[in-house]
């Protein structure tokens, strides 16, 4: 049986969905707390496809061509893995799920499916998959099994929002505000209230993107910061310095583990700060929220690997960063410039 709430309305999530909609479409969410306007929308959860995969078998095939890469077969899993995709796309979404989907769907683009939406993946937004402007639903459910062939290494949610056809639209970070010279003053005194508390709630400078359409400003995509931070924070609490990674600005609590500890479990959104970038961690490197490394991969085809996997903050080559830091300590980790600091970034 499926269960009913592997789709929601984005304004609805609580924070235990998290695990299931990713940040980006939970950090929208978090947009309705704030009382900040941004654009309708619901979230098909990352179990809504794996029941999918579990309904129509191809979760069997999925887990062959991850058992043949494991062992290092001499089976070609690159075509393994493009007949999966072409599988995924091809396959119908069984009744019980669409009929999820359509009640969703059709609240949103209208019953005759005449409003257009904008649908995209819960990544990061310089990997997340993006289709604007998408109307009728066999073209929603065909860009749907896109995302979700494209992704195949790491399940992810996808977003489905109204599209708006917006008066003017832009970006700005919330920590430096330069403003669209074609906003007026009441537009720059509203969108600044908003940067000061979307900030003031993640505790860290975002880049948002934001839409103005008759003079209501909405707020359309949150997104990490990858500016600068140097000139903001008290160069007195940068602890240690290393070579920047994986770009990212976060703050969170420190866990440090040693090769002894490596099967013990860090918990969800922790900084964790490792001797060394090797195979052990990788399972906890998946809940961390960013990584500090004592030590550097050798190889470029090692940072490249590394890259490709994962794409949280990460600085190498910290030193002794597994020494200075304590267990619990706030971290505020700066993957654009591979220093970390103690404490918040505010």
């Amino acid at each position: 049986m499926v269960h009913p709430h592997v789709i929601e309305d984005i304004s609805k999530l609580k924070y235990p969905d998290i695990k299931d909609v990713g940040r980006k479409v939970f950090e929208l969410a978090e947009l309705h707390c704030l009382r900040i306007p941004t654009r309708e929308g619901f979230v098909i959860k990352v179990p809504f496809f794996r029941d999918f995969l579990l309904s129509t078998g191809i979760y069997e095939d999925i887990e062959r061509a991850r058992s043949m890469h494991f062992f290092q077969t001499d089976v070609s899993t690159d075509s393994i893995q493009r007949l999966i995709r072409e599988k995924i796309v091809r396959t119908p979404i069984p009744r019980d799920l669409l009929s999820i989907l359509h009640k969703f769907y059709a609240k949103l683009a209208g019953e005759l499916f005449e409003s257009p939406v904008d649908i995209f993946s819960s990544k990061k937004a310089e990997e997340s998959d993006l289709y604007p402007k998408v109307s009728g639903d066999a073209n929603t459910v065909l860009k749907i099994k896109h995302i979700w062939a494209a992704n195949l290494d790491s399940f992810t949610a996808i977003a489905i929002v109204k599209n708006t056809n917006f008066d003017l639209s832009g970006k700005i970070f919330t920590n430096d505000k330069v403003f669209d010279k074609r906003l007026h003053k009441e537009q720059h005194l509203r969108l600044s209230q908003y940067c000061d508390a979307i900030e003031k709630h993640f505790r860290i400078p975002k880049e948002i993107e934001f839409g103005i359409k008759d003079d209501k400003i909405y707020i359309t995509m949150i997104n990490p910061y990858t500016g600068n931070i140097n000139k903001n924070i008290n160069h007195s609490k940068i602890v240690v310095s290393g070579e920047p990674l994986n770009p990212g600005v976060v703050t969170g609590i420190a866990r440090i583990l040693h090769k002894s500890e490596a099967n013990m479990q860090i918990k969800k959104g922790e900084i964790l700060i490792i001797p060394e970038l090797s195979s052990i961690f990788y399972k906890n490197i998946k809940n961390a929220k960013a990584v500090i490394v004592d030590s550097s991969l050798s190889s470029s085809k090692d940072k490249a690997i590394y890259k490709d996997n994962f794409h949280i903050a990460t600085i190498e080559g910290a030193g002794n960063a597994t020494r200075i830091f304590r267990n619990g300590t706030v971290v505020t980790v700066d993957g654009t410039t591979g220093k970390a600091y103690l404490g918040g970034f505010l």
